[in-house]
């Protein structure tokens, strides 16, 4: 029975804590305690190998001193004891017996030096393989029975003094005062947030150390190997093929360990994620489906007795008003609770009715009625907080989202707007003008704040952010060059999206291969292409272009910045393509996985993303007189000719032939007038200019200093790769 297999946990579960959930960890918590069970197997295998091996050597040692008795020491010892027929004995010997037993000497030799060597494997092998096997063992022994004992422990603390601090009395006694219902909430809260951590890195620490042991057991392995390879060295004829093999697996162990530190800081920022979010609270009501635990009353007894209330997963469908019930208990998921009773389990139906009742009926908070269409009574529930208990009679009478709770529903969108994607390119444009050249670009970090402010106010335009930049020469590089990864990562879905991503995964998966040849192979760059184009929005594909592109000007200047497309890759990958099922293998397959699609991407962007279509609603014009030069209905080669049949300084000025490339001296040779101010552009086609004052581009060239020419309709003045020039203005899209 395989034990490197893992089942799998989504870590954003531990937010809601469901049923599932602790299923989940059962499984894996008895998945480690096969671990033990086989590691002890294995143990005693090796034993036995030991014994057998001992008893073997032992045998053929005598076999081989049996075997020395006929070589040529032995006999001229033999012919030594009787002096007088030793010449004449030694005389008699042809060729052909002293050549025999002189094999049979060195027969005998040869088995001794392999027996000792045979011993040499299995006492280092006592050291390097079953000491430090059992060592893991002991260690995976102990983590289950201390830790997960502490974990369970805490568990159940913390929900018995969650419905302690439910209870509406007040407490007595000679000192007793009344009960701070704020200072307790506020309690209340932080115990959730710390049990949510809790949680959180007891299911990490399980899942990571179990990942971790397997690299253990390999090494261990590996070491044995090693020794048992030496050993068996002059008669292993396919020891070059196995070495071979050997490196492949060394390198292929390597990328996993690798991605299990990957995965460790991915789970980190996603538990912080979860944490700003709040996700460890209940779902608004602006969901489909609202979940999370309440206590039932188990009969219609006005009781605050323990005994009297049952804790309940419950679901509730807002479409179709449905409300399930499953009795649970996350402190013992093992066995159902014994208060409760056959009557109960698996309550729900479609709600018809929600109620408060009074609070002179019973002292306990948040509780609320609800009357279900097939049931003989109404159910008694409670909530865990005051905002739980908005939460759910909101959301069982139908009532619409509040104000904040459409705001962050309207935050839940998966795609970037228009204006976000603007904003970012005018990033990438201003990290190309003066970045390039900047080691370690992407590496070393912004400040966490200055960085979270410039996304949210500049890139996403909102107005708790960073106050309204004037230039983006005002912005620190770490800054800009931080917020271009931190918006990537804020993400509800990766750039990549996740239909890109899982299929990635489905293909690793199916086919056993190694990332790197995976995402070489046609049939992968086939499928994942035919995959883009059906499911890649149409900002995505922009804004992957526009990174690809900025990531070919950044590696032109690797040997500066150091940025090599490998490093580029791999500080991206993560931030570009992330799974949906947010587990330990997921993660760790998209780090090494998501590295080399990266780097696919930017080697052959035409072979991934192929050419999409822009949405001339969405184009920005340069000014109205840009339109006038270049009707919709005119192709754009057309338009930028009937601007050239213009008369007068425009006519003049595309014939004017130059002779430096100089910004400022190319406007006084042309003699033209600059006005508005400099600005960031993207060409939108391909163009070749005409004279030597114009520029000659592709599409999607990011085009820098924009300014546009005063009196001269149709036209811009702009910087491309360097070289200053004149651009047709609806040839180019404004950035910024």
């Amino acid at each position: 029975k395989p034990t490197v297999t893992m089942p799998s946990i989504d870590y954003n579960s531990c937010a809601i804590d469901s049923p599932d959930f602790r299923y989940a960890l059962l499984d894996q918590e008895r998945q480690l305690e096969e671990s033990v069970k086989t590691m002890k197997s294995v143990i005693d295998s090796f034993k036995r190998v030991q014994e057998t091996g001992r008893a073997y050597n032992e045998a053929l040692v005598a076999f081989s001193l049996s075997i020395q008795k006929l070589g040529p020491e032995q006999q001229q010892q033999q012919f030594q004891t009787d002096s007088s027929s030793a010449q004449a004995q030694s005389a008699n010997l042809s060729k052909a017996e002293r050549d025999m037993a002189k094999f049979a000497s060195q027969f005998a030799k040869d088995l001794r030096y392999i027996e000792d060597a045979r011993m040499r494997w299995l006492d280092i092998s006592q050291e390097s393989f079953l000491k430090v096997l059992t060592q893991q063992r002991m260690k995976i022994r102990e983590f289950l029975s201390e830790t997960r004992r502490v974990y369970y422990e805490e568990t159940k603390k913390f929900y018995h003094s969650q419905e302690r601090m439910l209870s509406l009395k007040q407490q007595t006694g000679k000192n007793s005062e009344p009960r701070n219902w704020s200072a307790i909430d506020k309690d209340a809260e932080a115990e959730r947030i710390c049990y949510f951590n809790r949680t959180y890195a007891y299911v990490k620490t399980l899942q990571c150390e179990q990942a971790k042991n397997k690299v253990r057991f390999f090494e261990v392995l590996a070491t044995l190997q090693s020794v048992w390879k030496c050993f068996y060295q002059e008669c292993n004829d396919n020891l070059v093929e196995r070495e071979k093999n050997m490196q492949a697996t060394n390198e292929s162990v390597a990328n996993y360990n690798e991605g299990i530190g990957v995965a460790e800081k991915e789970l980190d920022e996603n538990r912080q994620k979860l944490l700003d979010m709040g996700a460890w609270r209940r779902r608004g009501n602006h969901q489909e489906t609202l979940e999370g635990y309440l206590l039932l009353l188990s009969q219609k007894k006005l009781s605050v007795a323990p005994n009297n209330w049952q804790r309940c997963f419950c679901t509730f469908n807002r479409q179709k008003r449905l409300l399930t019930l499953q009795p649970f208990s996350p402190a013992n998921p093992g066995r159902t609770d014994s208060s409760s009773s056959p009557s109960d389990s698996g309550l729900g139906g479609v709600v018809v009715a929600v109620g408060v009742p009074p609070n002179s009926e019973v002292d306990r908070r948040f509780l609320f009625e609800v009357e279900i269409n097939d049931s003989t009574r109404t159910l008694l529930l409670q909530a865990y907080s005051n905002s739980e208990f908005k939460c759910w009679t909101q959301s069982l009478r139908g009532e619409p989202a509040s104000a904040e709770e459409a705001s962050e529903a309207d935050e839940s969108r998966q795609r970037p707007t228009e204006f976000e994607a603007q904003q970012f390119e005018a990033c990438l444009a201003e990290l190309d003008r003066r970045c390039l050249d900047e080691e370690g670009l992407y590496r070393v970090e912004g400040r966490s704040k200055l960085v979270e402010e410039f996304v949210r106010g500049f890139i996403m335009g909102r107005p708790d952010g960073m106050a309204p930049v004037q230039s983006l020469d005002q912005v620190d590089v770490r800054v800009l060059s931080s917020s271009v990864k931190r918006y990537l990562k804020q993400l509800p879905e990766p750039l990549m999206t996740y239909a890109v991503v899982e299929r990635l995964l489905q293909l690793l998966s199916a086919t056993g291969a190694e990332a790197s040849a995976l995402v070489e192979s046609p049939d992968t760059i086939d499928q994942l292409r035919s995959e883009m184009d059906s499911s890649l929005p149409q900002q995505n594909r922009r804004l992957l272009q526009s990174l690809m592109s900025h990531f070919g000007r950044l590696t032109d200047r690797s040997e500066v910045n150091k940025m090599t497309p490998a490093n580029v890759a791999i500080v991206f990958a993560p931030t570009l393509c992330w799974p949906q099922q947010v587990n330990l293998q997921s993660m760790q397959a998209c780090a090494i996985t998501g590295r080399y699609l990266v780097l696919a991407l930017m080697q052959h962007p035409d072979r991934f993303l192929c050419a999409s279509p822009i949405d001339a609603s969405n184009r920005s014009s340069f000014s109205a007189s840009s339109t006038a030069a270049a009707p919709p209905l005119a192709s754009p080669m057309e338009a930028r000719k009937g601007s050239k049949k213009g008369s007068g300084q425009g006519t003049n000025l595309l014939g004017y032939s130059i002779g430096n490339n100089n910004s400022s001296g190319l406007v006084s040779q042309l003699g033209m007038n600059l006005e508005g101010p400099k600005r960031c552009a993207r060409t939108l086609y391909a163009c070749t200019g005409d004279s030597p004052a114009e520029l000659s581009f592709e599409a999607n060239e990011l085009v820098y200093d924009v300014q546009r020419i005063a009196r001269v309709d149709g036209w811009c003045f702009g910087m491309i790769n360097g070289r200053s020039g004149i651009i047709p203005s609806n040839y180019i899209q404004i950035l910024q």
